[in-house]
């Protein structure tokens, strides 16, 4: 917010940004929340059972992580809905992806909101990294695969 928020600033003043996850449980993320919602710019959504509405509202998903592990859900879920994404490397940890294909990578400030720009202003440039990445989803993490890969392993297991 500090330093990717000012660039897009200067760059695309009447940006919105739409937050969405878990309600927070520390005093720091209450407050963190608190601070960010007197400005207009930002709107916050917690606790949605369902984020496809949201996916499919958006123009860019976002993931500046620079912490972390585990698999990348909520990028498998913006790929599935055909949301394009701007991740850091460290966000997208994880997942066989590649820059300017399923996504765009960036992991300075700078690089970061030149990246959300470039596909807010692209609409051909949303549309080829959607589809890359909605056929990434298909290819290695669609439930067919899960399925055979499930049905595989069962069977080996049982000796089949």
């Amino acid at each position: 917010m500090e330093k990717v928020v000012p660039i897009l600033d200067q760059i695309l003043p009447d940006i919105r940004i739409t937050i969405i996850g878990r309600a927070p449980n520390t005093d720091f993320a209450k407050a963190s929340i608190a601070r960010l919602q007197q400005s207009s710019r930002f709107q916050f959504v917690l606790d949605v059972p369902d984020c496809t509405p949201y996916y499919l509202l958006s123009m860019v998903a976002i993931v500046p992580l620079h912490s972390g592990a585990g698999t990348r859900i909520k990028i498998l879920e913006a790929f599935a809905h055909g949301c394009p994404v701007v991740s850091t490397t460290k966000g997208c940890e994880g997942l066989d992806v590649h820059h300017g294909k399923e996504l765009l990578i960036a992991d300075s400030a700078e690089a970061f909101a030149q990246a959300c720009v470039a596909l807010l202003r692209s609409s051909q440039l949303r549309e080829r990294i959607a589809d890359n990445a909605r056929a990434c989803v298909e290819r290695e993490h669609s439930q067919q695969l899960v399925d055979r890969l499930l049905a595989a392993t069962v069977s080996d297991l049982l000796g089949d």
